[in-house]
């Protein structure tokens, strides 16, 4: 799980995440965002599962805090 803490006057409805990781794949789920895009992160939390080079596979929780 990652806890995000953004400024209290940040519009949540507009925020561009990026994940620095080694993964091979960052995969959106049940409806979470798309990572590299201006989206609405506003109803998280969000879950992404990222898949190794290796084929392991993790799920990451993200959420955005003020």
């Amino acid at each position: 799980k990652a806890v995000v803490s953004v400024p209290s006057t940040t519009d949540l409805t507009k925020i561009g995440l990026y994940l620095n990781h080694r993964a091979v794949k960052v995969l959106p789920i049940d409806g979470a965002p798309k990572l590299g895009y201006v989206s609405d992160f506003s109803h998280g939390p969000y879950k992404y599962k990222l898949i190794s080079a290796d084929e392991t596979e993790r799920v990451w929780t993200i959420i955005l805090q003020k």
